[in-house]
């Protein structure tokens, strides 16, 4: 795993995960980390996935604790990093009674950006 700052502050993951990918797996693969952020700065958070070829659908899931609970949150599919910056806020997504948002993308075009943004207020 790896994590790297851009001087913007963006933060980029990486995740080497224990064993290659196959759509006749059994279970589904999950990754979850948990980010803290304690800065006065606005930000503009996205969650993004960029898909490759094989890759057919994916779940996406964010989950917020009160009081930090976002105002607004969609998912977006866009073809580039720059578009999906700028993806339209009208695919809002609803919580679950426990605060959890999640999204099902499919079918997902390769070299595309999915994700989930969210505004705080």
């Amino acid at each position: 795993m790896g994590t790297r700052e851009s001087a913007s502050g963006a933060l980029q993951s990486y995740f080497k995960l224990d064993r290659v990918l196959s759509p006749s797996d059994d279970e589904a693969h999950r990754i979850t980390f948990r980010l803290r952020v304690d800065s006065p700065a606005r930000c503009s958070p996205r969650l993004r996935y960029h898909a490759a070829a094989g890759n057919q659908r994916m779940i996406l899931q964010a989950s917020f604790a009160s009081p930090m609970l976002p105002r607004h949150i969609w998912h977006f599919g866009a073809p580039d990093l720059i578009d999906a910056e700028y993806a339209e806020n009208d695919s809002t997504l609803i919580a679950s009674p426990d605060g959890v948002y999640s999204h099902r993308f499919e079918p997902l075009i390769p070299g595309w950006c999915y994700g989930v943004a969210w505004l705080w207020s």
